[in-house]
């Protein structure tokens, strides 16, 4: 009992001593002062509390004593810090200077991926610089023989082991399979093939590049060259074969300087030259990045580039003879748009920016985009348009392009008699793996962070990308792809993960696109009637506007006058529902002019995919957190099923379950 007594009289004393230190008369005008500070900061939030039963002043005294608890601890803990940094030798500071500079310039980087703004990444950078510098005091501490700090040791040890294994961590695939396609595309090897690297005389793009001066004198130092005299390269795949055959020419995307990302489309340009058409992969990296050094709103430079290319090797390179002059432009990333801005131009007789006389020396039979960005640059302000064929791919996991920004190009993209134009966007696929020198879809950092278990195999990307490429070739060309190829690719072989399309053929008559405005009852041969929840949504991935029908809602187009049938009555569909839950479709009622009507439902003919989970980055396998992609796809109704004098009076729409709708037209 006297030991007790003994010991609660030692602790009322220590405790004693201390509140006596801290709260002495020498320290009244500090307490004053902090709580002048509390009260002023409690000023702009004490009617927070008006929830309480209190008077206003009390609720302001409330406040006013918790800030200046919250100051109190605060000010307790700066100068715990204080003293501790007091005790640190000159070269432990420097350390920890050195830790938060390099901490704060990574998460600055990844700031955009993580969500982080500025004051996360102080705080996150200040955090890892404390454990960064505490290890190597633990470290030190332990090697002179002190016990304490294996604790810690341990600690940040393990703190820091466990960020260098969630860098390296390659995240967990969570691909589903969605299709079971038994089809396969005829695409047998016809010639052998070889290449050949090739240069051409200097590009002048000054006009066209606008850089700073460090960055223009860099790339003179690293290309030995500046931008009034690009080189002329790439690398040109031709089949062995007497006969010309068209010419493929691609621009590749942005990427750092220091890779030949145009040695990347190997696998294209093997598996195309093989099968009757040359491929010629252009060499833009001068017009590439690297480190904090970017070119911006470059690409109607690549387009120059890629232009000049294609005629030195048609009219004027030691190949001419082998190339028949038809050529299709192609693209990926940055250089998608740049392909599709060269087919523009090639429609013009004058530069709508310069006024200056464009040369019209080639003409251009098709554009290929590959995860292509658009709206970098933009013809006096206008969004590109097309009158040509058109085949844009993208990939539903691209952590780089995250946004089917081709999209607006196919809805502005007319094709010729004959042609067509379609948009396939693939499940899982991303955006680095369309270029086999290219390892992810961002740099590292940021790469540390994708869930790379979850990409498509880059084997099965490019086999697909190879398929369709090649199907389109031989529809523009020759009229050899099976229909059915592009209108439902899921029942092909290749397609097993997922992929929505869309698909148009020229001469089709537009019945509704909703592009024109937002009434809801705009129909230009004749009237609209509803029921149920029907409204117009404009789609942020580029889609357009479209009609969103909720389920059992209707939607009706009454013609004035009947219409002569089609072959079918084409839309295009995306479901709310996601993949993993069957779609029932919509019923489609046509009445023809002697009032025969006939209901079919779209899952006769195709069953859109619906949405699909994206598991993009590693914190997404914590926090639960997915993306979810989805896209339309369209479906073709054969009007022979459905009326009987071929003729249609009336069209109605239901939702069995809800859905978008978008592009209702009579096509053949």
């Amino acid at each position: 009992m006297m030991r007790i007594k003994e010991l609660c009289h030692t602790l009322y004393l220590k405790l004693h001593t201390a509140l006596s230190l801290r709260y002495t008369k020498k320290n009244t005008a500090y307490h004053i002062c902090v709580f002048f500070l509390a009260m002023v900061a409690a000023s702009s939030f004490y009617y927070y509390l008006e929830f309480l039963p209190l008077p206003t002043p009390v609720q302001y005294g409330v406040m006013s004593l918790g800030f200046f608890l919250i100051f109190e601890l605060g000010t307790a803990l700066l100068r715990l810090v204080t003293g501790c940094l007091r005790q640190l030798t000159s070269q432990s500071l420097a350390l920890m200077v050195l830790s938060l500079a390099v901490w704060g310039v990574t998460l600055h980087t990844m700031a955009d991926t993580l969500d982080l703004d500025d004051l996360h990444v102080i705080f996150a950078a200040v955090c890892l610089s404390a454990l960064t510098t505490l290890f190597t005091r633990s470290l030190a501490a332990v090697k002179n023989g002190y016990g304490l700090p294996k604790l810690t040791l341990f600690v940040t040890a393990l703190g820091l082991g466990l960020i260098a294994a969630a860098s390296f961590y390659p995240g967990r695939a969570t691909l589903t399979k969605h299709f079971k396609g038994t089809k396969t595309l005829d695409a047998p090897i016809l010639f052998a093939a070889s290449h050949t690297d090739y240069e051409g005389p200097g590009v002048n793009l000054n006009s066209l590049v606008h850089v700073e001066s460090f960055d223009n004198k860099v790339r003179r130092a690293y290309f030995g060259r500046g931008f009034d005299n690009v080189k002329m390269a790439g690398r040109l795949w031709l089949p062995e074969t007497d006969q010309p055959v068209p010419l493929v020419v691609l621009a590749h995307g942005n990427h750092r300087f220091t890779t030949a990302s145009h040695l990347g489309y190997d696998y294209l340009g093997s598996y195309l030259a093989r099968r009757g058409y040359a491929f010629a992969s252009v060499d833009m990296t001068m017009l590439n990045s690297a480190f904090k050094l970017g070119i911006g709103n470059e690409n109607d430079a690549r387009a120059k580039l890629l232009t000049d290319n294609a005629t030195y090797l048609i009219h004027d390179s030691d190949y001419a003879k082998a190339l028949s002059g038809e050529v299709v432009f192609m693209g990926h990333s940055r250089g998608g748009e740049a392909a599709a801005i060269a087919a523009s131009f090639a429609e013009l007789q004058y530069n709508p920016d310069t006024g200056d006389k464009l040369e019209r020396t080639l003409k251009p039979r098709g554009v290929i985009t590959l995860a292509a960005t658009m709206g970098q640059y933009e013809p006096s302000g206008k969004p590109l348009t097309l009158h040509n064929n058109l085949l844009a791919i993208h990939g539903a996991g691209d952590t780089d392009v995250d946004n089917f920004e081709a999209l607006g190009l196919y809805n502005r993209t007319v094709p010729p008699q004959g042609g067509l134009k379609s948009a396939v966007y693939l499940a899982y696929a991303d955006h680095s793996n369309f270029n086999t020198t290219w390892d992810y879809d961002t740099d590292p950092p940021d790469a540390f962070f994708l869930n790379h278990a979850q990409r498509l195999e880059q084997a099965a990307q490019q086999t697909v990308t190879e398929e369709l490429v090649l199907a389109f070739l031989n529809q523009i060309f020759y009229r050899e792809t099976p229909q059915d190829f592009f209108q439902v690719p899921e029942t092909y072989e290749g397609f097993e993960y997922g992929v929505w399309s869309r698909v148009a053929y020229p001469g089709a008559r537009l019945l509704a696109d909703f592009e024109e405005d937002y009434d809801l009852i705009t129909f230009p041969y004749g009237s609209v009637r509803f029921s149920g929840s029907v409204t117009e949504e404009g789609d942020d991935a580029f889609d357009g506007t479209a009609l969103r029908l909720s389920k059992g809602a209707s939607y009706t187009l009454d013609f004035s006058e009947p219409v002569q049938a089609a072959a079918y009555l084409s839309l295009d569909i995306k479901p709310e529902t996601d993949s993993e839950r069957d779609f029932e479709g919509v019923d489609i009622t046509v009445e023809d002019k002697s009032g025969h009507t006939r209901t079919v439902n779209t899952d006769t003919y195709r069953r859109p995919l619906g949405e699909v989970t994206h598991v993009l980055y590693k914190s997404d396998l914590i926090t639960h957190a997915a993306n979810h992609r989805n896209g339309f796809d369209t479906v073709r109704v054969p009007l022979a099923d459905a009326t009987r004098d071929g003729t249609v009076a009336r069209i109605t729409l239901k939702a069995k379950d809800s859905a978008f709708i978008d592009t209702i037209s009579l096509t053949d």
